[in-house]
């Protein structure tokens, strides 16, 4: 997780420049940032951001389409490019092996695949997959169909995708640039699961904490058997939002919107553990985990407040209350540690 440069934080904020934009945090030896100097890249609701190499992509849910920034060997934003998305809100995205780019499109209810060039920028679409439709979830309000909220890369090279909307994740395999879908793991009926994070869980298992955000949960879960592993635990001290989750060595964490906190999850003896709970700035959104020169930070983007802070973490996962650094970015939703 430490590297030896600092890394660069790429953020995603409504308030830079007259409809949104991207950006990027540059962090010094010392676990301070400042705000880089140079282009602020024009995006619409810039939700999340998923670092590959030398480029990074923007998910924008407020014009259907994914963003590639090129990012310089010093941090500095490049050269980018707009393409359509394949459907209608994209939320999430993910770098395939192979040479793809494979996006959540959630009001669409569909997962899209797109080639990318030699140079890592986006191609043109080579598939698009609707997520199954199960029976409505009892919320339901959020749970009318299929919602992908997320992309994420499996343990064997897989597409992963939680779907709020069906109280399950997906796993596609890619061939030939074609989705496949190979399977599904189910969560407890209004889950609602938002996104997950791989971790270090019980041998064996290829474990991950699901964060639920209509139940307001972190779930353990077994990717490779397609199993709960371990009860939902509760997010944040009250009736929990769960947002952004991130993961580090030794703990998996997860933002909660509705009591301004950040919840700590460890594995402890093969059953997931709550351990700390951080009190941050109004209304966390999405969260990063950054590490040099042998320290790890929390990196929380907070948008009400319109501050990204970062947070030393211990040897016991537990992050430090105390901001190592704190900077101003209004309207800030979304955060990603990219290493040049």
């Amino acid at each position: 997780m430490t590297t030896a440069a600092p890394p660069v934080l790429v953020v995603g904020a409504k308030g830079l420049g007259p409809g949104g934009g991207v950006t990027t945090l540059h962090l010094d030896r010392a676990g301070s940032a400042r705000r880089a100097a140079g282009t602020i890249v024009p995006a619409a609701r810039p939700v999340a951001i998923t670092a590959g190499d030398g480029v990074v992509y923007v998910a924008c849910a407020g014009e259907d389409a994914i963003l590639s920034i090129r990012v310089a060997a010093d941090g500095r934003l490049g050269r980018w490019t707009r393409t359509p998305a394949a459907g209608r809100s994209p939320c999430s995205c993910a770098v395939v092996p192979g040479g793809y780019l494979a996006t959540a499109n959630y009001l669409a209810g569909t997962v899209s695949l797109h080639a990318l060039d030699r140079t890592g920028l986006l191609g043109a679409p080579a598939d698009v997959a609707q997520v199954p439709r199960r029976p409505p979830g009892p919320v339901r309000e959020r749970q009318p169909g299929p919602r992908p909220h997320q992309v994420r890369i499996g343990p064997g090279g897989e597409v992963l995708v939680c779907d709020l909307g069906g109280d399950a994740v997906w796993s596609y395999e890619v061939r030939r640039g074609r989705l496949r879908l190979a399977g599904r793991l189910d969560l407890p009926p209004g889950t609602g699961p938002r996104n997950l994070a791989p971790s270090a869980g019980p041998p064996g298992a290829a474990a991950a904490v699901v964060a639920g955000e209509l139940a307001g949960t972190a779930v353990g879960v077994d990717l490779r058997a397609r199993r709960v592993h371990s009860p939902p635990l509760a997010v944040g001290p009250g009736s929990g939002q769960p947002a952004g989750i991130a993961a580090g060595p030794a703990a998996t964490y997860v933002a909660d919107r509705a009591s301004d906190t950040v919840t700590a999850f460890r594995w402890e003896h093969g059953t997931l553990r709550r351990t700390a709970d951080l009190a941050v700035a109004a209304f966390p959104l999405s969260l990063a985990v950054a590490g040099y020169d042998g320290q790890d930070h929390l990196v929380v983007a907070s948008r009400d407040a319109g501050v990204v802070s970062g947070h030393a973490i211990g040897a016991d996962g537990a992050p430090d209350p105390r901001p190592s650094f704190r900077v101003a970015v209004p309207g800030v939703i979304a955060v990603s540690a990219y290493r040049p």
